[in-house]
C-alpha cells in the first residue's frame, strides 16, 4: 500500500479517536522525540472522549508530571474539537499568560500543518482573528486563552479547559488555592454558553490538582447542584457526570520519590506501583450525610 493510501485509510480513525490523533500530532509537533504509549495516556484519552460524548460534564484529571497531559488536553483536544466541529467555542486558562499562550500557539501551529488541513479541510483559522491568545475559525468557532484572574469579557465557551491552574509550589498554600477557587467560581464558571451541557475539564499535576479537587473542594466549584443563578441556575448534574481521574506514580521503596514518566520513558518499571482510581467528584466533598 502506498503512503497516500495508508494515510487515507488512517484518516477516519484519526478523526474519531483522540488517542490516535494525539499520538499522530506528537510526531507532527515533536519530530525529534519518541512517543511512549502507556495505559495512563489511554485512560486520560478515554475519560476525555466520554466528556466529548456528554457522558461526563465535569472532569478533573490529576496525573504525574511529564505524562503528556498538556499535550493531550491543552494542545490536541482543542484542535480535535475544532476539527470535528469548527463552530465550537473553547476557553482555556493556566496559572500564567505565558503558559496559556504557549498551549494556544502549539494548537495554532498544529492546525496550520498540511497534515491537519488534509484531515479537517473544513476547519480554517480566520485571517481576521488570529492572535497569540485568540483565534477564530471561518465558521465562527475558536479558542480564547487566558490566565487565572484573567478576563473572558465578551466570549462564552462550550468547553472550558483549565490546565495547571496552580503552580506546584503553591499546592500547600491555602491563600493561593482560595485565590484560584474564587476566580474559578466567580469568573470562569459564568462563561459556559450552556451550563447544563457545557463541559469543564481541569488538568493538573498532583499534588496541586488534588489540593484543588480535594477538601475543602465542594460540588459547586464544578458547577454542580449548588450552582448559583449567575452560573446557570440550580440545574442538577448527576454524580456520574462529575468525575475525578487520579493517576499517581509512587516508588515502592522507602524513598517515596515520585517517578515522572512520559516522553522517552518505558511503559513499566520494576519496583514501581501504579495507582489508578476514577471516582465521582462528590467523593471529594467534605460534606457528610446526616446520621
Amino acid at each position: 500500500m502506498k503512503n497516500n493510501e495508508l494515510l487515507n485509510a488512517l484518516y477516519p480513525i484519526l478523526r474519531n479517536d483522540l488517542q490516535a490523533f494525539s499520538e499522530r500530532c506528537f510526531y507532527e509537533l515533536h519530530p525529534a522525540d519518541s512517543y511512549a504509549d502507556s495505559w495512563a495516556i489511554r485512560s486520560v484519552c478515554y475519560k476525555i472522549e466520554q466528556c466529548i460524548a456528554g457522558k461526563i460534564l465535569r472532569l478533573i484529571i490529576c496525573v504525574p508530571p511529564r505524562s503528556l497531559k498538556s499535550h493531550i488536553a491543552s494542545v490536541c483536544l482543542p484542535a480535535y474539537l475544532l476539527g470535528r466541529d469548527p463552530t465550537t467555542k473553547i476557553i482555556s486558562a493556566s496559572y500564567g499568560h505565558d503558559l496559556a499562550d504557549k498551549f494556544a500557539n502549539e494548537t495554532r501551529t498544529l492546525m496550520k500543518t498540511p497534515f491537519y488541513r488534509d484531515l479537517f479541510p473544513s476547519t480554517i483559522i480566520s485571517a481576521t482573528k488570529d492572535t497569540q491568545s485568540e483565534y477564530d475559525t471561518t465558521e465562527h468557532g475558536g479558542r480564547r486563552a487566558t490566565s487565572v484572574e484573567g478576563s473572558f469579557t465578551g466570549f462564552g465557551g462550550d468547553y472550558l479547559i483549565f490546565d495547571d491552574l496552580m503552580k506546584s509550589a503553591d499546592a500547600s498554600s491555602d491563600a493561593a488555592r482560595k485565590r484560584v477557587i474564587d476566580w474559578f467560581e466567580t469568573t470562569a464558571l459564568t462563561r459556559l454558553n450552556n451550563p447544563k451541557e457545557g463541559r469543564i475539564i481541569i488538568v493538573n499535576a498532583a499534588p496541586a490538582c488534588l489540593r484543588f479537587a480535594g477538601p475543602p473542594h465542594r460540588e459547586r466549584r464544578l458547577g454542580g447542584p449548588d450552582n448559583s443563578s449567575d452560573c446557570g441556575g440550580r440545574s442538577r448534574i448527576s454524580d456520574r457526570r462529575q468525575q475525578v481521574l487520579s493517576i499517581q506514580a509512587r516508588r515502592i521503596d522507602a524513598s517515596g520519590t515520585p517517578w515522572p514518566y512520559g516522553v522517552g520513558q518505558p511503559k513499566t518499571l520494576v519496583g514501581q506501583r501504579w495507582i489508578f482510581r476514577s471516582v465521582p467528584a462528590r467523593a471529594h466533598s467534605t460534606r457528610r450525610r446526616p446520621n
